[in-house]
């Protein structure tokens, strides 16, 4: 029972961080994307709302990066690991496909921010064409680890 508690908090705490990823950083690409139609200049956010955006997906990010260098076992998760080995195949299937969903959804916003910030209006906002920039780069050391590339020499 007491690993289910910490499962169910932690699935809290990671699903409130990443409703928090997709509203900022949606907010802010479709604000670049708004602006570029209307020949408005360049987005304004207040230093609160780029702090919590930088901070949120920083820690999304970590999460993503812990569990793509992590995970060895096709089928198996950080999740599915801190569940009893009595679990049911309901639950276990849960934490799959839950982790599977939240890293889909990293790599579709990340990959928004990308092409957002970085190849069709960098000059819009300094913050997204960052934060495309830093996703971009998490996904080249994110696919180095996860399919076991090393450098020669």
């Amino acid at each position: 029972m007491k690993k289910t508690s910490k499962l169910l908090f932690g699935a809290i705490i990671v699903g409130i961080l990443l409703a928090i990823y997709v509203y900022t950083m949606g907010y802010l690409i479709l604000s670049v994307i708004n602006n570029a139609k209307e020949l408005a200049p360049e987005v304004k956010l207040s230093n609160e709302f780029i702090m919590v955006l930088t901070t949120v997906s920083g820690l999304v990010s970590a999460l993503v990066i812990s569990e793509l260098t992590t995970t060895r076992i096709v089928g198996e998760t950080s999740a599915t690991r801190l569940l009893q080995e009595d679990a049911s195949n309901i639950k276990k299937s849960a934490a799959h496909y839950l982790t599977y969903i939240y890293i889909w959804i990293w790599i579709i916003i990340g990959a928004g921010a990308f092409i957002v910030g970085v190849l069709l209006y960098p000059e819009m906002s300094g913050t997204l064409k960052d934060s495309g920039t830093t996703w971009f780069g998490l996904l080249v050391a994110i696919g180095y680890s996860y399919f076991g590339i090393q450098p020669k020499g």
